[in-house]
């Protein structure tokens, strides 16, 4: 494999995400900036979009809160891109969910069977079937509307973008690994009409109508990848609880990459923080921060595990490593448009995240009892409506 190549970007805009590239791709053309367009704008934000506006630091706002903070230090979390290059050649099938086959010999269009359908309810919730226990959240109607408020929130940081790798508009293959509802996948397509894109999840909750150039695979990614064709482009978001073994998952990447092509990580990196300590204000919160880190550490899960990824990009011999951070606030108390938006949909999405998020882990992990995670989860939901908090997530 070509040498590693890298290059250092002081000022990249970015959501937790970073890039790297494989040297030599078949044009010989390389693309060393972060994609700069915007197709849309946040509601109401209708400012031309910099990278300022787009990943900067958090200010209470003092006009709501007679508290003021300074900027947050440099402290979010990091977010990976990868590049490498391929010719694609993927089969169409209409947004219809398949499972992914056991053998690499079987056909990729298996047709969904009783292992992926028969889901599993557990404390009124239900959860995937498929490779039972993987992933820790529900699939249920009620985390498919989150997961929906999630992507807008997504769509709101990065002012309309759907990634920052600077990936050529001629692309005719990407994937999208953890696809969740397929929102990402589908706007992606809508994009590029010329690229055939693969969303691939543990459930098949994806709609059935999607653009002709998207197909749903049911699919572990923790599994060896079996696709019959490499991808010029790879992209995840909001995989870390799903992921125990980072170094493997990016082997995979690696090796269904084409020369040239890129991988984006979008991640966030847990625990929640506050600058100036106000988080101590909310003790249920701040309880619940810290044992869900340590629930998912004893699982086998670091969720800050992205801050390890840059290094293994460069083990695995990806190049042009890039990384860009911003911060999500909790609620509407930083100053800025684009930021009370985000953090009022975030503390929607965190309320109805908490009990899915915390089920399992506490009951199976730290040896709760039911009745107990749904007091604790109610203490939660108080201290953050409360809004004492000048909590964020790096993203």
């Amino acid at each position: 494999m070509a040498e590693e190549e890298h290059t250092n970007s002081p000022n990249l805009p970015a959501s937790q995400t970073a890039t790297a590239y494989q040297k030599h791709s078949p044009s010989g053309e390389r693309h060393d900036t972060l994609e700069s367009h915007t197709h849309m704008s946040a509601d109401d934000l209708n400012e031309e979009p910099t990278q300022t506006d787009i990943f900067r630091g958090l200010v209470v706002d003092v006009s709501r809160l007679n508290i003021r903070r300074t900027n947050c230090r440099n402290s979010a979390t990091r977010d990976q891109l990868n590049l490498a290059r391929v010719t694609p050649t993927a089969t169409q099938l209409m947004g219809t969910a398949i499972a992914r086959p056991k053998l690499i010999d079987e056909s990729l269009t298996t047709s969904l069977n009783s292992s992926v359908t028969d889901y599993k309810y557990e404390h009124g919730r239900r959860y995937h079937a498929y490779q039972e226990g993987k992933y820790v959240l529900p699939n249920d109607d009620a985390e498919i509307q989150r997961l929906e408020l999630q992507h807008r929130i997504w769509q709101i940081s990065l002012l309309g973008r759907l990634n920052l790798a600077p990936i050529p508009e001629n692309i005719t293959s990407c994937l999208d690994i953890g696809c969740g509802t397929g929102a990402w996948a589908i706007e992606f397509a809508d994009r590029h009409p010329k690229c055939q894109v693969t969303g691939t999840d543990l459930s098949p909750i994806q709609p059935d109508i999607v653009p002709r150039n998207v197909e749903f695979i049911v699919d572990d990614i923790t599994s060896e990848w079996v696709y019959p064709q490499k991808f010029d482009f790879i992209h995840s978001r909001a995989i870390t609880v799903g992921i125990k073994d980072w170094s493997t998952l990016v082997e995979q990447v690696w090796k269904n990459l084409k020369p040239g092509g890129w991988i984006e990580f979008q991640e966030y990196h847990f625990p929640f923080t506050s600058d100036d300590d106000t988080l101590k204000l909310c003790p249920a919160l701040d309880l619940w921060n810290n044992n869900l880190a340590s629930a998912s550490a004893k699982a086998g899960m670091r969720l800050d595990a992205i801050l390890s990824v840059p290094e293994i990009l460069r083990e695995k011999r990806f190049a042009n490593i890039d990384q860009a951070a911003t911060k999500w606030p909790l609620g509407p108390w930083a100053k800025g448009k684009k930021e009370k938006k985000v953090g009022e949909l975030l503390e929607r999405d965190l309320l109805g995240a908490i009990e899915g998020t915390s089920m399992r882990l506490y009951t199976k992990i730290l040896g709760w009892s039911e009745e107990a995670v749904r007091k604790h989860v109610e203490e939660v939901h108080n201290d953050i409506r409360a809004r004492k908090a000048h909590a964020y997530i790096p993203m």
